[in-house]
């Protein structure tokens, strides 16, 4: 009998042993926790989101808009701008951030006026934004063969007269394509892709900046290319 009871009587410093034991364990698993947590603290605050969930948000939105410009050139409304916002447009949520379907129509001179050259584009769409935070850059590619970003390129500039502009026409980059979807302007000799690249950031008032400051580096974007002859667009990894 006695040796029963001895054997159920709880061995008070074995207890605390498995007490402690558990204690130590729920503290390890507390540290690595902590430590995980900091870990994907500090890979966010490096690369940011614009390899996340809300970039891959922003650059389809960017291709979205590229792929309805084309659609409006094929289904036969002549050539069909893409404008793209810059800080010409005068409205800072904007700029760098938005773009503007618009066709081609022609001038027609008030009487007595000269016959004016050319044509004017209008808008025939609203602004579609990107995502906030997300910007337009001027970043160049990693490599020159891989194509030319858009805002680099000075001869992909029209004159446009933008929604709710009164009438005002600013100088805007901008893809023309074609009847059969194909990229007319801007002209490249050697017929590389048309890139767009986007980037977290803000909008310094002249131009996009990167989130700590200074000018967006090729690592920092998502890219888009658009094939010349195609007008295919295509997200890069």
């Amino acid at each position: 009998m006695s040796k029963r009871l001895l054997s159920i009587v709880p061995n008070p410093d074995r207890q605390g042993l498995r007490l402690r034991r558990q204690g130590f364990t729920l503290l390890e698993m507390l540290v690595s926790v902590t430590i995980i947590g900091l870990l994907v603290g500090v890979t966010v605050g490096v690369s940011g989101a614009v390899n996340g969930n809300r970039g891959n948000t922003a650059i389809q939105q960017l291709a979205a808009m590229v792929d309805s410009a084309r659609a409006k050139a094929l289904s036969g409304q002549g050539e069909v701008v893409l404008a793209f916002a810059n800080g010409a447009v005068g409205r800072d949520d904007l700029a760098y951030r938005a773009a503007v379907i618009c066709v081609e129509k022609p001038v027609i001179p008030t009487p007595g006026e000269a016959v004016p050259v050319g044509s004017r584009y209008e808008a025939v769409t609203g602004w579609y934004v990107l995502p906030e935070a997300f910007y337009l850059t001027m970043a160049g590619p990693a490599s020159e063969d891989a194509g030319v970003n858009l805002l680099q390129e000075p001869l992909g500039n029209h004159m446009i007269l933008c929604p709710e502009s009164g009438g005002r026409e600013v100088t805007l980059p901008v893809l023309v394509f074609g009847p059969l979807g194909e990229i007319v302007e801007p002209i490249d000799s050697r017929a590389r892709p048309v890139l767009l690249a986007i980037a977290e950031g803000s909008f310094s008032g002249v131009s996009p900046e990167a989130r700590g400051g200074g000018v967006h580096q090729a690592g920092d974007c998502r890219w888009l290319a658009i094939e010349r002859t195609t007008g295919n667009s295509k997200i890069l990894p």
